[in-house]
């Protein structure tokens, strides 16, 4: 695939990768290696998924779904990750995203979102999951002016993050052997209602967005 090809695709520019210190053919290799690998995600995917509607047994969840990340969403991620990094310097808590590592500083290129009919089930099925396996790292994002006490008692103390959102999410990181190797694969957990007003919130900002953009072009053009 040539440059601009890839870069159109991408939805990136020359400009993007130079400032997040990528090269265009570092990101190409990744992008062609992940491609590659997508079925054995998706096999793992099928695999989590099945394992948790077996342990489904007091009804707590409405649905399950996965996703494997698209590898031209992939890279604009890798992109917009080290341009942080980059900018923080020495700051920076992380290393930068290169084609030896991408696998285990992505945590979400496998995604499993779990809903549950009652927002009161989070804890019970925290119980279910942590039967399941050892989670690396749990986070749980609530709305800001929420009271933090209860989700403590599921999550570690500074897992606990107030976010301006108006709905409440869960996130598990898990691991798992793939051909010899250690893959990370992320599982969100919110209640239906939840889930409406994570689609409400979504459809506002863009909504809020096109507006924005559609004004800019007419004082643009004035």
């Amino acid at each position: 695939m040539e440059n601009e090809k890839f870069l159109k695709e991408c939805e990136i520019t020359q400009k993007d990768t130079d400032e997040a210190k990528c090269t265009v053919e570092e990101l190409k290799k990744i992008y062609h290696d992940f491609k590659k690998k997508i079925p054995q995600y998706e096999a793992l995917g099928e695999y989590v998924m099945n394992i948790l509607q077996q342990e489904n047994k007091k009804n707590l969840i409405h649905s399950i779904k996965f996703r494997v990340k698209n590898p031209s969403s992939l890279i604009r991620k890798i992109v917009d990750k080290n341009k942080e990094i980059v900018d923080k310097g020495q700051k920076a808590d992380r290393p930068k995203i290169r084609f030896e590592n991408y696998q285990d500083e992505i945590n979400d290129l496998l995604w499993l979102r779990i809903l549950l009919y009652d927002a009161e089930d989070r804890v019970k099925i925290d119980e279910v999951l942590n039967n399941i396996r050892d989670f690396c790292k749990k986070k749980a994002y609530i709305p800001e002016g929420k009271e933090k006490t209860k989700y403590i008692k599921v999550f570690w103390q500074d897992s606990v993050k107030s976010k301006l959102n108006p709905y409440s999410s869960f996130h598990y990181i898990g691991e798992s052997k793939l051909r010899k190797r250690s893959i990370k694969f992320e599982i969100q957990v919110r209640s239906l209602l939840d889930e409406a007003r994570s689609e409400l919130d979504h459809f506002m900002r863009y909504k809020n967005k096109e507006e924005k953009e559609t004004d800019d072009n007419l004082l643009n053009g004035l």
